[in-house]
């Protein structure tokens, strides 16, 4: 059955329309076109291999090819769809509105806001490619809520929101199952919010990214927020070298232009992949959560006081990438709760300060600082657990004559510090200071311990204790 609702309101008529229209059984068609003020459209389709929006073979003008749109034209309320399908193989928007590469396309050229609804039960649905414009300043946001649920290989492809101006926008996505993707969303303009959720294994988050109205601009105050439950989400990349691949960001990715930005991200179970990037002042990647084993999660920041936490990590052989390319800025991670196996890499760039800390068994922690401004501090590292730093050294020692690497840990000119405070057993660690104010102050107490401090350069100052057995140091100043 192929349904063509289409609802126009003149200038002197009509001034809302409301549709609305129930399909039950299998191969259903619907498309949609509403043209004027109060727009409202109810869709709800039961069966398999049902569509909102489809390919009809015509052509023309208008919307004769079949796809969903609704314009709202005179001042008023703003559009409102809701789309309900249940069954297998369903789709909603699968064709492009005129003069737009969106197949569902809302857009308000009068101020007020849209929203949309969709629901999808079962398998192998999609929705394509999702437009929500509005074009006066200073008006209500738009809103789009897509839940796909109790299903596997679902797809959402794109969702846009653009706006000129006034409160940002509000995205809720959420997919239950297995092998489910969202493929792309963009919010542009400032204060959006989005809110993405995946339950079960497989999944993928190819990319969500906001920005404000201009691709440069300055505009910012988004907030996303991204949990994915279950096992081997964000299919696949990553790894190779690691501190998750180098840390050039993407897999699985969240961007976020503009100022004031910020993300918090959840990973319960193992084998995820997921990275951050920022570019603006005053973001942050507030709250990293990940609880499970063999996560991959990746982080980079451009511009001034950002900031990344990275607590609590709860399980083994995870590991952790960052980079902060810029000013003040501040990478917070923390392993818990016996985490073993851990790998954690900090890169900073400019006048930037890092705190790792570590609970565990056979963790390791890479952190480069490049013309660090300590302020309260430049890296300070607390480890409490066994095999931290991996070896070997010793051979011909006084920390193998402070050749380095080793847990690494290198800081490069201008008011540095490096203080550590290491409990455990047969740990093993490394510094290279290069100039300016250095400071080393560690504390270990444990077995095995081997340290090897160089600093060269202007006002260098280590100072020192090992109690346990088979302690040797080196420092070269």
């Amino acid at each position: 059955m192929t349904l063509k609702i289409t609802s126009r309101s003149a200038i002197a008529a009509l001034l809302s329309t409301t549709v609305m229209t129930t399909a039950w059984a299998d191969d259903n068609d619907a498309y949609l076109e509403q043209a004027g003020n109060n727009n409202m459209a109810y869709i709800d389709q039961s069966g398999d291999n049902n569509d909102v929006g489809f390919d009809n073979g015509l052509t023309g003008g208008g919307n004769i090819k079949g796809a969903v749109r609704q314009e709202q034209i005179f001042s008023g309320a703003g559009n409102d769809l809701d789309i309900f399908q249940s069954g297998d193989g369903n789709k909603v928007g699968t064709v492009q509105a005129p003069g737009t590469s969106a197949s569902v396309l809302q857009r308000s050229q009068n101020g007020p806001s849209n929203t949309l609804l969709v629901t999808q039960s079962s398998d192998d649905n999609t929705v394509e490619r999702i437009s929500q414009i509005a074009r006066i300043p200073g008006t209500a946001a738009n809103t789009v809520t897509i839940t796909q649920e109790v299903g596997d290989d679902n797809l959402i492809g794109f969702v846009s929101q653009d706006r000129k101006g006034g409160t940002g926008h509000t995205a809720t996505l959420t997919q239950t199952g297995a092998d489910n993707i969202i493929l792309r969303t963009r919010q542009q303009n400032n204060n959006s919010i989005l809110v993405a959720t995946q339950e079960g294994t497989g999944n993928l988050i190819n990319e969500i990214r906001q920005q404000g109205s201009g691709f440069n601009s300055n505009d910012g105050n988004h907030e996303a927020y991204v949990v994915q439950d279950g096992d081997n989400n964000g299919t696949s990349d990553f790894s190779a070298g690691s501190f998750a691949a180098g840390t050039g960001a993407a897999w699985s990715k969240v961007e976020q232009y503009g100022n004031d930005n910020d993300v918090d991200y959840l990973a319960v179970g193992n084998a995820n992949l997921f990275g951050f990037y920022q570019d603006g002042t005053g973001n942050s990647v507030g709250m990293v959560t990940i609880d499970g084993d063999g996560n991959e999660t990746a982080g980079y920041q451009e511009g001034t006081d950002n900031l990344i936490v990275i607590a609590p990590i709860v399980g083994d052989d995870n590991d952790i990438g960052v980079i902060q390319d810029g000013t003040m800025n501040m990478a917070d991670i923390a392993l818990t709760n016996g985490s073993s196996r851990n790998a954690i890499g900090v890169d900073q760039f400019g006048t930037n300060a890092a705190d790792v800390d570590v609970d565990g068994n056979d963790n390791f922690a890479d952190i480069r600082q490049s013309v660090n401004n300590s302020g309260s501090f430049g890296v300070v590292l607390n480890i409490t657990g066994d095999f931290n730093g991996t070896g070997p050294w010793v051979t011909g020692s006084d920390a193998e004559s402070i050749g380095l690497t080793g847990g690494v840990i290198i800081q490069d000119g201008v008011d540095n510090l490096f203080d550590a405070v290491i409990e455990g057993d047969n740990n093993l660690f490394a510094s290279d200071q290069f100039g300016n104010d250095n400071t080393i102050d560690a504390f270990v107490d444990g077995n095995n311990n081997q340290f090897a401090v160089a600093q060269m350069g202007n006002m260098n100052n280590a100072v020192f204790s090992q109690i346990g057995a088979g302690n040797n140091v080196g420092i070269s100043q």
